[in-house]
């Protein structure tokens, strides 16, 4: 049986990433540069929606038929990242493909081990692929030369969320407490913790607890980060040893929004 990957083209897109209906601040670490400066503002009606069709936003560039000779199985897919040599395939297993559909390589499989994983969110830089297992709270680095094992650093977070920049691991962890009581944290070459940032409120500790499909994303020389719950799109610059944090965009529903209030009340899980 035959996977078909399509992909698209970008026309024009305008990704809010599930950004919520609320207005709220933000709080960063002492060891950034945080600024609110310059903050563009999106003002959204949800009542003058439109439909817009995938074809206004994409254009077909070509259709892979992934090759399963090799007997590999695939299941659902979380996620497919794009190296410039292959497909990185995130499904029952982490898988690459070839741009012809033709089965590479298996990196690493599922287990407590060195290399094993047992929840995996993963990304990339040119030679090497990182994941973050938030189950066991580590990043397991491989070589994509090869799919050799490098190494496991055990980062004590929940991350659900990674992408590589410069060298650096950048994880997002949500609302689950750990040691550093922060969101976003920033990892050198060798998984050391850098900084980290967006202070996680009282409230939020006890229900603000679900995945986000896209926190991270790349945009010419930055890292542009957004997590629910706020209605920031912040711009992230790193130079040297220092840390540049702007809200770059602030999205704003007007009387559709959330008050901020809403979200103090004494709830104890998301359930309520």
């Amino acid at each position: 049986m035959n996977t078909e990957i399509t992909f698209m083209k970008y026309k024009c897109l305008i990704h809010l990433f599930g950004v919520l209906l609320i207005t709220s601040s933000c709080t960063s670490s002492d060891n950034v540069s945080y600024s609110e400066e310059g903050c563009e503002e999106i003002v959204i009606d949800p009542t003058e929606r439109q439909m817009i069709n995938r074809s206004e936003l994409f254009s077909l560039e070509r259709v892979i038929k992934l090759k399963n000779s090799s007997g590999t199985l695939i299941g659902e897919i979380e996620n497919i990242l794009a190296h410039e040599d292959f497909l990185v395939i995130n499904s029952n297993d982490i898988s690459l493909y070839d741009y012809e559909g033709n089965f590479l390589k298996k990196i690493g499989r599922s287990g407590r081990g060195p290399g094993e994983y047992l929840s995996k969110f993963i990304a990339y830089n040119k030679k090497n692929l990182f994941i973050m297992d938030r189950t066991q709270q580590k990043i397991i680095k491989y070589r994509l030369s090869d799919g050799s094992y490098v190494s496991d650093d055990y980062v004590k977070i929940w991350g659900q969320a990674i992408i590589n920049w410069k060298e650096m691991n950048l994880v997002y962890a949500g609302n689950e407490l750990t040691p550093y009581n922060e969101k976003l944290f920033i990892f050198d070459k060798n998984n050391n913790l850098l900084t980290s940032h967006f202070d996680i409120k009282e409230h939020e500790k006890y229900y603000m607890h679900f995945y986000e499909k896209t926190n991270f994303y790349n945009y010419k020389d930055s890292i542009r980060f957004l997590y629910a719950f706020n209605n920031g799109i912040y711009s992230i610059g790193i130079k040297g040893k220092d840390t540049f944090i702007t809200k770059r965009y602030c999205v704003d529903f007007g009387s559709y929004s959330i008050p901020e209030e809403f979200f103090q009340q004494p709830f104890r899980n998301v359930r309520d």
